[in-house]
């Protein structure tokens, strides 16, 4: 297995943040620096990765439209985690607040039933789509390569919002509303705490942290997590 940095998919004009977490919060595509509020940098998946304290550890990456779901209707955010413990809301990412309505996605690691998922919202916080794995999913002390994949761009289904989890489709039980419309917030993303009143931090390590404007397709998904040096356009 190999950092995307070192995949021909780091090339993909579809990147629009990268922040590989070793040793700082520098992005590495995007241009838009971390701010790290607690963060330690250990041995992660590759190299260093970035740990979490559970309490009050947070990386802050200011708003940009490039990563969130209406500016292209579509969106992927990949990672590496590892909890240190099971708890709920262990939030990976989340974008979003409910200070003035700015509610987008979240994406949770893991809850205390070792459940993966994600929220995505419209601005007031109703659930355009939703999604949990089954209990058990994920286990503390473990690695796990996370991949959720949002089109917007088509008629609406519940499915069109996915997880996968080390290169597979976790088959998770998927709700939601067509009722509710995504719309660009003004929030910013913020690794590892879920930012708004619930205000729960993450517990555990993130590396090679990623966000794309398209929908990242199975066989690029399985080369991120296995490296198969694969080419977005390739699958096109």
């Amino acid at each position: 297995m190999a950092e995307l940095f070192n995949l021909s998919l780091y090339s993909d004009a579809n990147l629009k943040g990268y922040w590989r977490l070793n040793g700082n919060s520098t992005a590495s595509v995007g241009g838009i620096n971390g701010s790290d509020t607690s963060i330690s940098y250990i041995g992660g998946k590759y190299a260093e990765g970035a740990l979490f304290n559970g309490s009050s550890s947070k990386i802050v990456v200011a708003d940009n439209n490039a990563w969130s779901i209406p500016t292209t209707g579509k969106l992927s955010i990949a990672f590496w985690a590892k909890g240190t413990s099971l708890k709920g809301n262990n939030t990976a990412c989340m974008k979003g607040t409910d200070t003035g309505n700015q509610y987008e996605y979240r994406v949770n690691f893991c809850n205390s039933a070792g459940q993966a998922g994600f929220e995505i919202w419209d601005l007031t916080g109703n659930q355009r789509y939703n999604t949990t794995t089954s209990s058990d999913f994920i286990k503390a002390g473990q690695w796990y390569h996370v991949v959720v994949t949002v089109d917007d761009s088509i008629a609406w289904a519940n499915t069109n919002a996915k997880i996968y989890i080390n290169g597979s489709d976790a088959s998770a039980t998927y709700a939601g509303s067509s009722s509710y419309t995504l719309s660009n917030g003004t929030a910013a993303l913020e690794l590892g705490r879920r930012s708004d009143s619930v205000n729960v931090f993450f517990d555990g390590e993130l590396d090679d942290f990623s966000a794309w404007d398209d929908v990242l397709t199975l066989a690029e998904i399985k080369a991120l997590y296995a490296d198969g040096g694969l080419l977005h356009n390739d699958f096109i």
